[in-house]
This record gives C-alpha cells, structure tokens and sequence, in this order.
C-alpha cells in the first residue's frame, strides 16, 4: 500500500513539473514574439521607431546589404537612421 502511495505521488509530481515546464515554454515564446512584434514588426515596417528598435535589436546588431556586386555592413544605428529618414 506504501509503495502504490508513493508511486502515484511520484506520478502526479511527474506531472505537475511537466506542466510547469510546459508554462515556462509558452512565456519565452510570447517575449520573443513580442520583442519581434514591437522592434520588428511595429518598429520598422508599421510606426518605425528607433527607440522601439533599440529595444530590441542588439547593439552589436549589423546587417548586410547587396547592391549589385557589392556588399555592405549596416550598423543597428546606421540603419535606424535610414528607417527614421
């Protein structure tokens, strides 16, 4: 009778952590998407906003761009200023 207690404890404590973890998921989840909503999305395509892209582009942020045969690196700043323009 202890053991079947003890095993069925362990089960729902089994269960209860995979679902704590499962919640942990859906947090990170919804703070990526909402960083990639407000610095991407509302920031650069919607009500572009060099405040709202610092947030969330990192500093060290730098994107390449092709012009023909050639390719630049664009800083997070350098590009901000070319959003806001």
């Amino acid at each position: 009778m202890k053991k079947t207690i003890l095993f069925c404890t362990m089960i729902l404590a089994l269960f209860a952590f995979a679902s704590t973890l499962a919640a942990g998921d859906d947090d990170e989840k919804k703070a990526v998407t909402s960083v990639v909503e407000e610095a991407y999305i509302q920031g650069v395509h919607v009500n572009p906003s060099g405040e709202a892209m610092r947030k969330g582009f990192h500093a060290d942020f730098i994107m390449f761009v092709q012009d023909g045969d050639k390719v630049t690196k664009v800083t997070r700043d350098e590009w901000i200023t070319r959003i806001e323009a």
